[in-house]
Order: structure tokens, then C-alpha cells, then sequence
């Protein structure tokens, strides 16, 4: 658990970085003195240290930004740096790097952690648990292992899972958190739509089931309030056209939440407060 580890006493600044990088894909030196709680000048320190003694283990992407200056720079873990880290976890999962394709996304999904820890106080960091796409996934699967115990089931369902972009738990109350950049068409939103339904409310042999333990609110955050109405739009017209199945007409739908980035931080402090 990403918090955990970044709280830890017995962890220097630069474990706690490279834990960082792993569990996020990447991260912008902005994003990591949030995370630790660090100054510019310790942040930069300790990077440029990291860089000097393991610099193998890591990979630097500069990003397009309309700002002169030094370029903004994203960080992320190499091949190297990810089985160092897996040998020291005790993590068996396949786990690749992140592709520089996908690297807008990740640093999307890390900025709604730092809103998340910006907007509450210090006390409150330690009520907060933020679970990786690969964890995610992991949690789904244990618990879907315990429903379905048969393993041929369970790899086919495996390829058909959803994999949410994290886990987050604040206080008593669990979100599965999906970052949109609106690039999406709407075909592939009804697939990552489908693919929940299909996760927590499984058919099998003309049996309907419910993992109640992965049944928890799925909320959406995008660009702006028009893709977040028109997502929203998407997944009651789905929910509609399943209904209208008679195979399908008694099949209990997801909690679904969109929101444009940003407006998520008032229903998180409220629960926080």
C-alpha cells in the first residue's frame, strides 16, 4: 500500500521514491514533494542522487509544456529498477514498465492522489489507502478465486476482469478510480462499462453471481463536466439496452460516479470531515 510505505519511519527518501515510481508509473518532482512532504531543494537532491548511484534502474521522460525553462520531467522505473523493487517486496506478479504512450495518463491518476492529500490535513494521511493498478487487480482476482474456485473458470474470467486505474479507501468507505483524458471513443466506454458489470455481477452457466467484496462505487474522473454528463449518458443508455435482455433483465448494475477533475475533492473532504 502506497501510503503505508511513504509514512514509514525506517524508509529513507530515496526508497521511498523508488516505491513511489512503482506503484505510480510515473511522477513529476512537483507530485513527489506532495507525496513526501519534502521541499524542492530535498526533492531535487535526492533525485539527482538516485540518478548518479542507480541511474539504470530509472527512466526520465521530458514533457511538452508551453512554459520556458527547464523542461518538466516525468520519472518511472526501468526494467532494472521494477525487479529490484519486486525482489525486495516479495512481488511475483509480471509487472512491465509503463509505456511513454501512457505516461499523461499515469501522471493523471497520481495528480488525483495529490488533490486528495493537498486538501486534507496531515492527521488525516494515515486514513487514506491508495492501491495500485496491479494491487487492484490482485484484490479482484483473490476474491473472485473464492467464488469461483474452479481454476479453468477463473482463467477465462481473468481475461474478461476489469483492471481499474486504483483502489482508494478513506476511512470505511472504498472508490475504484478511473482516470478519462477523453480519448476514449464510446464503444471502449462501453466496453470498460461491460467489463465491470461483467466483474462484479458474473454469469456463469446461466447463473448470475455477485462478488459483493469488489461491489463498491466506481467513480470517474475526466476532463470536464461536458464528457463527465456525456459518460454519464453512455452507461444509463447501456444499463437500458441490458435491461431490455430478458436474459439479462434482472441484472443489478454498479455505482457509477462522473466527475470533472477536481470537483471529486469536496465529496472526499466531506467524508474525511
Amino acid at each position: 500500500m502506497l501510503m503505508e510505505l511513504i509514512t514509514r519511519e525506517d524508509l529513507s527518501v530515496q526508497e521511498k521514491m523508488i516505491f513511489i515510481m512503482f506503484d505510480c508509473g510515473f511522477v513529476t518532482r512537483n507530485q513527489l514533494q506532495v507525496l513526501l512532504q519534502a521541499n524542492q531543494g530535498e526533492v531535487n537532491n535526492q533525485l539527482f542522487r538516485l540518478m548518479k548511484t542507480r541511474g539504470e534502474w530509472f527512466r526520465v521522460i521530458d514533457l511538452q509544456t508551453k512554459t520556458r525553462g527547464r523542461p518538466t520531467r516525468a520519472y518511472g522505473l526501468s526494467n532494472i529498477g521494477i525487479n529490484e523493487v519486486k525482489i525486495v517486496r516479495g512481488i511475483d506478479q509480471r509487472i512491465r514498465p509503463a509505456k511513454d504512450y501512457q505516461v499523461a495518463h499515469y501522471l493523471g491518476i497520481v495528480d488525483i492522489l495529490v488533490r486528495i492529500l493537498e486538501s486534507l490535513s496531515t492527521n488525516n494521511r494515515n486514513k487514506i489507502t491508495w492501491v495500485n493498478e496491479y494491487q487492484a487487480q490482485s484484490f479482484i482476482f483473490r476474491n473472485w478465486s473464492r467464488k469461483f474456485p474452479d481454476y479453468k473458470v477463473i482463467k477465462n474470467q481473468k481475461k474478461l476482469m476489469v483492471s481499474p486505474d486504483a483502489l482508494l479507501k478513506l476511512g470505511s468507505q472504498s472508490y475504484w478510480i478511473e482516470f478519462d483524458r477523453g480519448t476514449e471513443r464510446i464503444d471502449k466506454l462501453r466496453e470498460r462499462f461491460k467489463r465491470y458489470i461483467k466483474t462484479i455481477r458474473p454469469h456463469y452457466n446461466g447463473d448470475s453471481y455477485h462478488v459483493k467484496e469488489i461491489d463498491i462505487p466506481i467513480v470517474w474522473i475526466t476532463i470536464s463536466k461536458t464528457r463527465a454528463k456525456q459518460m454519464f449518458t453512455i452507461y444509463e443508455e447501456l444499463k437500458k439496452e441490458i435491461s431490455r435482455d430478458r436474459r439479462q433483465s434482472r441484472t443489478i448494475f454498479p455505482e457509477m460516479e462522473f466527475c470533472e477533475v477536481g470537483m471529486e475533492i469536496e465529496k472526499y473532504k466531506k467524508i474525511m470531515d
